[in-house]
């Protein structure tokens, strides 16, 4: 939480305390000032964009979280308020990222695990070339374990055709069967890859 914030929030604190006090002038006046000084410095405008702006970001954290292998943990960080340790690590092809998130958000998060995982030490700028290298090339991988899928499942319908189901069929099916599974993991919607 950035200094500003921090004063802001003071500033509320005050506002609420002197609906505590018994109602005299100087309580009443120390309020004033206290909603003078929010309006001033437009922390309460300031505070609904900045809320929204990270819900916005949220969401798409959690779409993507929702794509990749994925799961939250309680991380602290010095100088941080408590009820922003949660957070998202998501295992990338391109590498981990991870998203703070203020308790107000674990919502959208609910339907992930607890993170098995640690922060593999990423800085913000490492994180978003990873995004960025995401984005750039689109799922090699899946391409790649999608065309070899496809030549097994040729090679399994030519050796059904042929050997009339041999014992050597399941081999190759279970081969098949793991290069599924392999690739339902990487892809973007856990299975079909257009």
């Amino acid at each position: 939480m950035t200094d500003r914030v921090k004063a802001l929030e003071a500033i509320k604190e005050i506002i609420s305390q002197c609906h505590n006090l018994p109602h005299t002038a100087t309580a009443a006046r120390i309020e004033e000032l206290a909603r003078a000084l929010l309006a001033l410095s437009g922390g309460e405008k300031e505070k609904a964009r900045k809320d929204a702006a990270y819900l916005e970001r949220n969401q798409v954290v959690a779409a993507l979280a929702s794509a990749f292998p994925s799961g939250i943990a309680r991380t602290a960080i010095p100088g941080w308020s408590e009820d922003w340790h949660g957070c998202v690590y998501i295992d990338l092809p391109t590498g981990q990222a991870s998203w703070h998130f203020h308790d107000s958000h674990a919502h959208l998060f609910a339907h992930l695990p607890p993170y098995g995982g640690k922060w593999d030490g990423h800085t913000t700028d490492e994180k978003y070339a990873r995004v960025a290298a995401l984005a750039a090339s689109p799922f090699p991988a899946v391409r790649d374990a999608l065309e070899k899928m496809r030549q097994e499942v040729d090679e399994a319908i030519a050796l059904l055709a042929r050997d009339n189901g041999t014992d050597r069929l399941p081999k190759t099916v279970q081969r098949l069967i793991g290069r599924l599974v392999k690739a339902a993991a990487l892809s973007p919607q856990g299975g079909e890859v257009p």
